[in-house]
């Protein structure tokens, strides 16, 4: 009886240690992101994910106050990239704040901006675009925040082209 308390006793701890063992190795490692891209650089690699990036355009600081409603004062830097036709409503903004909650008030703008889109989309115009819409979203990677409007299979690998960039 005491050799099979004895195993049992052994065989729990081998269990708990194994189990602290999974636990410890599944924590989120802690990921940092450089600061002071260059953005509007950066760019053309992101844009080799879009297949119709030849229809962007840069966006000026009116199309960010009035559309987007975001106070150029809360960037480090930043690159809007807009359609420059009705070839596709391919549309991206990334942005560096200056603090975490200058971010946070971005994002909150890039979502709203992104709502009144879809509230606002008229079907019988270039019908086909609208599923980019439907799979528009806004991201944040530490203080850079931005959208995308891109197709199902081009959103994903843009912005993991993106976060590859600006990785530490």
């Amino acid at each position: 009886m005491k050799k099979n308390t004895i195993l049992k006793t052994a065989a729990l701890l081998v269990s708990l240690t194994i189990a602290l063992l999974t636990f410890a190795s599944c924590g989120e490692k802690e990921v940092s992101y450089k600061t002071g891209v260059d953005l509007p650089s950066l760019t053309s690699a992101l844009e080799e994910t879009v297949s119709k990036s030849d229809n962007l355009t840069d966006a000026t600081d009116d199309f960010l106050e009035f559309f987007l409603e975001v106070d150029p004062s809360l960037c480090e830097s930043y690159t809007l990239r807009i359609p420059a036709g009705a070839e596709s409503i391919d549309e991206y903004a990334i942005f560096e704040a200056k603090t975490d909650e200058d971010a946070s008030s971005i994002l909150e703008a890039l979502t709203k901006y992104l709502k009144g889109r879809g509230e606002a989309w008229d079907g019988r115009y270039n019908a086909s675009e609208k599923p980019k819409l439907d799979n528009a979203g806004t991201f944040r990677y530490g203080s850079y925040v931005g959208y995308v409007i891109l197709s199902t299979e081009e959103k994903p690998a843009f912005l993991a082209a993106f976060e590859k960039a600006i990785k530490n």
